[in-house]
């Protein structure tokens, strides 16, 4: 909620408290740390610390392809949001693949169901 009204603070201050907790909970091997550090991906991109967007990005995508089915949405999902991410960075050529590779799974997986 915080992250989609612009108050990074308090979105920043929920994330790493949500990380917090999940870690100590039930720890990061499950797709809800995925999906959180997914999120505070997307803070860091909006506020300008790509550095850290791009690895926490990159740690999402590895969560959900170990904690998922091959064709999962959340991995297609969170390969795309790398893939805006890069292409805002100006890294057209590696978004392409991120797409091209990404259309191709989602196509695949549909054909299953259109034949």
């Amino acid at each position: 909620m915080y992250l989609s009204t612009g108050n990074y603070l308090k979105a920043e201050e929920n994330f790493k408290n949500s990380i917090r907790m999940t870690l100590q909970g039930i720890g990061a091997e499950n797709l809800k740390y995925g999906s959180t550090i997914n999120n505070y991906a997307e803070l860091c991109h909006k506020t300008g610390r790509f550095r850290e967007a791009d690895e926490l990005y990159k740690e999402a995508i590895a969560n959900a392809e170990k904690f998922s089915n091959f064709n999962s949405s959340e991995i297609i999902s969170r390969k795309m949001n790398y893939a805006i991410f890069i292409q805002n960075q100006g890294q057209y050529q590696e978004a392409l693949k991120i797409y091209s590779a990404d259309f191709s799974t989602v196509t695949f997986g549909l054909s299953k169901f259109i034949f």
